[in-house]
């Protein structure tokens, strides 16, 4: 891989660990925490200006302010 790719690599990543802790964070005051790793598809999600994600854990997505959880069935998957 080369150096731009890793840099532009590594700027996503803190974007994410970022986005993540903040929506950990957020979550854990309201006294609605998800998992983390939760958090982290989610923030990744959101990172790349998406919205919705398809999970069968649509409870825990549902818990963020801008993520839509679809369910699979709901897509014909």
């Amino acid at each position: 891989m080369n150096s731009w790719r890793t840099f532009g690599l590594l700027i996503s990543m803190r974007r994410f660990a970022i986005t993540d802790g903040k929506m950990y964070a957020t979550l854990s005051k309201s006294g609605r925490t998800i998992e983390f790793n939760d958090c982290l598809i989610a923030a990744t999600v959101q990172s790349l200006g998406m919205n919705e994600i398809v999970t069968r854990n649509c409870d825990h997505f549902n818990r963020i302010n801008g993520c839509t959880a679809l369910l699979p069935k709901d897509l014909a998957f």
